[in-house]
């Protein structure tokens, strides 16, 4: 209740500033307790139709978006190797070389496709590993 309480005064405060802020925006009588009484419809509004939103939205956006953007943000950051070559080139001694940066190394400055074919074989079943986990952590039982 006191949560409720405090977000309703928060509201009140929010609406007298709108109005004393914001151009165009007028109060027919110059009182509190309009703007009290409006807070508590905001509140009350909010409180009933807010959980409701987040019990019908929630699930659609994770079933939409959120699985293709967590899987596709585990394989590009797998796959990171723009900022790698562009910033450090494997930094001092090799602190910031990532598997793709050894294997594009490994391919195209040391001419060993066998090590590079390996580790980017190596990486696409970690990134099938990771997609596999997060299919079964998210619980998606749908196709695209």
């Amino acid at each position: 209740m006191s949560r409720f309480i405090t977000r309703w005064v928060i509201s009140a405060v929010a609406l007298y500033a709108a109005v004393a802020i914001l151009p165009g925006i007028e109060l027919q009588n110059e009182n509190w307790l309009s703007i009290i009484w409006l807070a508590l419809i905001f509140g009350l509004v909010n409180a009933l139709v807010r959980p409701l939103l987040h019990m019908l939205t929630c699930p659609l956006i994770v079933l939409t978006l959120g699985l293709f953007v967590l899987v596709a943000n585990t394989a590009f950051n797998f796959l990171t190797f723009a900022p790698v070559y562009i910033i450090t080139k494997g930094g001092p001694r090799g602190s910031t070389n990532l598997l793709m940066y050894e294997s594009y190394k490994s391919a195209f400055v040391n001419l060993d496709m066998g090590r590079a074919s390996a580790i980017t074989t190596i990486l696409l079943g970690i990134i099938l590993i990771f997609s596999l986990f997060e299919f079964k952590w998210t619980k998606a039982g749908f196709e695209y």
